[in-house]
């Protein structure tokens, strides 16, 4: 009756085991299930359940009979298993579906459903239900004796009140200056960090609203818990930032190139309502190598090209499925339009979250005098800089191009005109505009850059 393996064929059947089964753990008005269809060979079905509003309480009575297990689904995911079924909302199914999909122990795992409720073959998720509850109990005991972060005060938060986001993770300044201008606009938006405010790469970054980092093993780990469980209470959408830090907890960070860690979290986030939005980080996020080197052959010029623990065809891509699949939108910042980054259903390609502050850089800052540059009469002042210049150079590779520059400046000298080029590298982002406002030429990189849309027509 209703055995996973079974080939349905017919609506009377259902019909006739739903309501055996009902009597059997008395759920008094059957559970009638309108088959759309059975897929055998994908061990998937899409159905429709037309006595929506009874599956709750009468997998409750079920679960009474079958056992503490489906009782954790139900808790974590607001889930039913029925026999070889789950029941419930489509966007439970769809979050679990998304769980199972990037579980790489479940070999042919999948679950499908249709309608906004429905039913779906299960698999065995016994693995994924058993980490969202043993999360769940963690945060209900941040709950119970946690602190709340309160930072920026907002009054009349909530996520039924207001439009409200989460920035997670240091992306440059961009998510610092974004939060500032939607709150300027009623909403309820933070930037949030987890890094030590003392790593060397903060000098990139201008900080942010919050900071959840303490050198105490113990302290962070509260601090991340606390934070989290005010966090799924009070914001509609999580945007984040970063290739393999998918996750407030580090623990959940992927650490191989396969990207098959499990954010439990993003998952938990999801089954209660909030949005998942991701902002890429470069020209390999979401995308091939080789499709980069088909573009533009800029690879040749990249010390990663040779580096497959950091670029390489299988283990972008892998990380472009992850983002699709967990985001709900994801922006490209006017990236080529190639492999996972060309996926219309979610990518916005548009200026959306990389926001300058047009009083930070404007245009008649006071200089330093530490930052004050000295000039010649008629001299031209060329601008490039390339964080990690060290690290990012090797044998003449460089991605941003620094070797054409240079020579192209020297070509500029050699005929007489009257020009320097002013390179900077590792100086801290804030300050980095007091050079730039002073230069004539500002020259991002030469080799590769954006692909900015057209403005539309009016």
């Amino acid at each position: 009756m209703l055995s996973g393996r079974e080939r349905v064929v017919s609506l009377t059947q259902i019909k006739r085991a739903a309501a055996k089964r009902a009597r059997q753990y008395g759920f008094g008005t059957p559970l009638r299930l309108a088959v759309a269809g059975v897929v055998g060979t994908q061990n998937a079905f899409r159905a429709l359940m037309e006595a929506a509003q009874q599956y709750l309480e009468a997998g409750r009575r079920y679960l009474e009979a079958a056992g503490q297990r489906s009782l954790d689904l139900l808790k974590v995911a607001h889930l039913v298993k029925v026999g070889p079924l789950i029941i419930g909302s489509a966007r439970g199914l769809n979050v679990l579906g998304k769980a199972v999909s990037l579980d790489t122990t479940l070999e042919g795992g999948k679950l499908s459903h249709y309608g906004f409720f429905g039913i779906a073959c299960a698999c065995d998720i016994h693995g994924i239900v058993t980490l969202l509850k043993r999360f769940d109990q963690e945060v209900q005991a941040s709950r119970n004796g946690g602190r709340p972060y309160r930072a920026p005060a907002i009054e009349g938060r909530g996520r039924s009140k207001r439009r409200s986001v989460m920035f997670l993770h240091n992306n440059y300044y961009n998510f610092l200056y974004l939060a500032d201008a939607l709150r300027r606009r009623g909403w309820d938006a933070i930037s949030v960090s987890i890094e030590d405010p003392h790593a060397p790469q903060n000098r990139f970054y201008h900080g942010s609203d919050v900071n959840l980092f303490d050198p105490d093993p113990e302290g962070y780990r509260s601090n991340l818990f606390d934070f989290f469980a005010e966090a799924e209470k009070r914001f509609r959408m999580i945007h984040f930032y970063g290739v393999g830090t998918m996750s407030i907890f580090p623990a959940n960070f992927d650490t191989r190139r396969s990207f098959d860690a499990l954010p439990v979290d993003f998952l938990r986030m999801q089954l209660n309502g909030i949005k998942i939005g991701y902002t890429v980080s470069g020209c390999l996020d979401g995308v091939a190598q080789s499709s980069i080197a088909a573009w533009s052959g800029a690879c040749n010029k990249c010390v990663w090209q040779s580096r497959p623990d950091v670029c390489s065809d299988a283990g972008n891509l892998a990380w472009g499925r992850k983002v699709h699949t967990m985001c709900d939108v994801v922006d490209t910042g006017g990236s080529p339009a190639l492999d996972w980054k060309g996926k219309l259903d979610k990518v916005v390609r548009d200026p959306l979250t990389m926001v300058l502050d047009p009083e930070l850089w404007r245009p008649d800052l006071d200089i330093p005098d530490k930052y004050r540059l000295s000039r010649s009469p008629s001299e031209l002042i060329v601008y490039h800089a390339v964080g990690n210049y060290e690290m990012r150079s090797k044998n003449g590779r460089n991605i941003k191009g620094t070797g054409a520059i240079l020579a192209a400046v020297d070509r500029l000298k050699s005929e007489g005109i009257p020009v320097r080029l002013e390179f900077v590298t590792d100086v801290p982002s804030k300050d980095v505009r007091f050079v730039q406002v002073q230069a004539d030429v500002v020259v991002i990189s030469s080799i590769m850059g954006v692909m900015v849309p057209k403005p539309p027509r009016r």
